[in-house]
């Protein structure tokens, strides 16, 4: 658990099939990045927890749900919104923040 939000567990292998073997019906607990709808579905799912812990006041959070709306990965493409949460992190503080901020 992680700022009140548990992070989904991917496993990524390190070679063919990894140490549990591959992924698919067989294996669901295994994730498989390889497909685009897979990468979606994990980007998706990562800007689900962001967004949660985001909304707790987390900068770190902030800054990738913002770079998340920037580039409309895994979320609907929002530059204003992207600002909003660049501009929460980076008043708390969080220097890459600040950095997309001067920069987007």
């Amino acid at each position: 658990s992680w700022v009140g939000v548990t992070l989904p567990e991917i496993t990524g292998p390190p070679g063919p099939g990894g140490p549990s073997g591959p992924s698919g019906p067989e294996n669901p607990d295994r994730a498989d990045l390889s497909p685009a709808r897979d990468i979606s579905a994990a980007e998706r799912k990562a800007v689900e927890v962001w967004t949660k812990a985001a909304e707790k006041g987390h900068a770190e959070s902030q800054n990738n749900l913002a770079i998340s709306c920037f580039r409309g990965s895994g979320i609907s493409k929002d530059e204003r919104q992207a600002v909003v949460w660049w501009s929460k992190a980076a008043q708390q503080g969080y220097a890459e923040a600040q950095y997309n901020l001067a920069t987007c």
